[in-house]
C-alpha cells in the first residue's frame, strides 16, 4: 500500500477499495505499527486500534449537520467499527466502498487510540443490496448498534432488516423538525423496544434536577402540581422541541398522569395540552424560541406550578443559560418573589455526553417507554 495512502488513511481520509477486499485494505492500511487490542503486543505501537462494538450509522438524505462531531463523540468515547450508509446516485447496482481511521490521542505520550471506518454509498437502487454488504462487514462476536439520522418511512426494508440485527437503535432525527411520526414509525416494527429517540438523552441534567426538588421530605408535593411549562431553544418551527415533549412525558410516566382531549398548537412552535393526574388536571404548555447559530436543541426553562396549600411552595422555576450553570428559584404562598434562589453547576449539554449516554446506557429503560406514547401525543401524532 502506497505511504501516502498510509497517510491519508489516518488522517480520516476515504480510501476507495473495492467491497470484496475491505477486509485486505484494512490488515494492510493499519499495517504493523498498529496494535490490536487482545493481539500480539508490540514494543512501540504507533497506534492502538480499538474495536468495542459495531456502529452502523444510516445517513441517506444531505450531510447532516453535526455529522462528524457525533462520529468523532462515538469514536472518542466508545470505539468501534463504523460502517457508515451514504447514498451516490450514480452507483446504480454497485456499492462504493471507502475505508479510513478515525483517531484520537487519550493523553500526552501515548499511542493514539483508532477505530476504522468503512463506508458504503449505493444509489437508489441498490439499497437492498446494503444489509447483505453489512452482514459481511460487522464484527460477529460483537453487538452491533443502528444509528438512524433519516425518516424511516423513506427506506423502510432497510430500516426493518438493520434494525432486526442490532442490539440498539438510536434515532438520531432533526430536532424540531422531523415529523413526530418518523420516530412512532420507528418503533413499529416487531416493537422495536432496543428503539431510543436521541433528544431524550438531552434530559439526564433536568430530570436530576427536578427529582431533587422534590426529595423524600417535601414528597407531598408532587400531588400538588398542577401546571407545567418548558421552554426550549432550537430551529424556530412550528412545533417545540422533542426534548421538551420528552421532559413533560417523563414526568407525567413516572406520576401516572394520562392524556385528556388533544393537545392544542398555536403554529408558533407552542403546544397547550392536559394532563389528569390524581388529585385533578394538570396544565402543560411548551413553548419554543430559536437558540444561537449551531448550538444544539435544548431545554432552556421549567416552571412547575403546585396547588396552593398553607405555608408551602407555589412555584418551581429552573432556568439554564447552556453554559453551565442553572438558576433555581421556589416562592413561596405569600407570592413575594424568589424564596430560595440559588444557582447550581451542570454538565453542559454537548454532543458528546448526549452520544455517550446514548451508547452507554442501559438497554431496559421503563422510563423511556412510558414516556413514549405521551411524548407522540404532545407532538400530535
Amino acid at each position: 500500500m502506497a505511504s501516502g495512502s498510509v497517510e491519508a488513511f489516518y488522517d480520516g481520509r476515504g480510501i476507495p477499495v473495492e467491497l470484496s477486499e475491505v477486509e485486505q485494505a484494512l490488515d494492510q492500511l493499519w499495517g504493523p505499527a498498529a496494535e490490536k487490542t487482545g493481539g500480539p503486543e508490540l514494543d512501540a505501537p504507533a497506534v492502538t486500534r480499538v474495536v468495542l462494538a459495531n456502529v452502523v450509522i444510516v445517513n441517506l438524505g444531505p450531510a447532516r449537520p453535526g455529522m462528524d462531531e457525533t462520529i468523532e463523540a462515538i469514536t472518542t468515547q466508545y470505539p468501534s467499527r463504523l460502517i457508515v450508509l451514504g447514498t451516490d446516485p450514480g452507483a446504480g447496482r454497485k456499492l462504493r466502498a471507502e475505508v479510513s481511521a478515525q483517531c484520537h490521542l487519550p493523553a500526552p505520550g501515548r499511542p493514539q487510540v483508532c477505530s476504522e471506518q468503512i463506508i458504503l454509498r449505493a444509489s437508489v437502487e441498490g439499497r437492498d443490496l446494503l444489509p447483505a454488504a453489512v452482514r459481511s462487514l460487522v464484527e460477529s462476536d460483537l453487538h452491533s448498534v443502528l444509528w438512524w439520522c433519516d425518516d424511516p418511512r423513506e427506506a423502510p426494508a432497510l430500516f426493518e432488516q438493520l434494525a432486526g440485527e442490532a442490539t440498539r437503535v438510536i434515532l438520531d432525527l432533526p430536532d424540531p423538525a422531523a415529523d413526530p411520526a418518523a420516530l412512532a414509525a420507528a418503533m413499529e416494527p416487531k416493537g422495536c423496544q432496543t428503539a431510543r429517540d436521541l433528544a431524550w438523552f438531552s434530559l439526564t441534567t433536568w430530570r436530576s434536577l427536578i427529582a431533587d426538588q422534590f426529595d423524600a421530605a417535601a414528597l407531598g408535593n408532587l400531588k400538588r402540581i398542577g401546571s407545567i411549562r418548558v421552554r426550549s431553544v432550537g430551529e424556530v418551527g412550528e412545533r417545540p422541541t422533542r426534548s421538551a415533549a420528552w421532559l413533560v412525558a417523563w414526568l407525567a410516566g413516572q406520576l401516572g398522569w394520562k392524556p385528556e382531549g388533544h393537545p392544542r398548537s398555536t403554529g408558533d412552535g407552542r403546544i397547550e395540552a392536559s394532563l389528569r393526574g390524581q388529585d385533578g388536571a394538570v396544565r402543560v404548555v411548551l413553548e419554543s424560541g430559536p437558540s444561537e447559530p449551531g448550538a444544539l436543541p435544548r431545554v432552556a426553562e421549567v416552571e412547575i406550578g403546585l396547588r396552593p396549600a398553607p405555608n408551602a411552595v407555589t412555584t418551581l422555576n429552573i432556568q439554564c443559560d447552556g453554559e453551565g450553570t442553572c438558576e433555581l428559584c421556589v416562592t413561596d404562598d405569600q407570592g413575594a418573589g424568589c424564596a430560595f434562589p440559588r444557582l447550581v453547576k451542570v454538565p453542559v449539554a454537548e454532543t458528546a455526553r448526549r452520544v455517550s449516554a446514548a451508547l452507554l446506557t442501559d438497554r431496559s429503560d421503563p422510563p423511556y417507554h412510558r414516556a413514549l406514547p405521551i411524548t407522540l401525543w404532545l407532538l400530535g401524532d
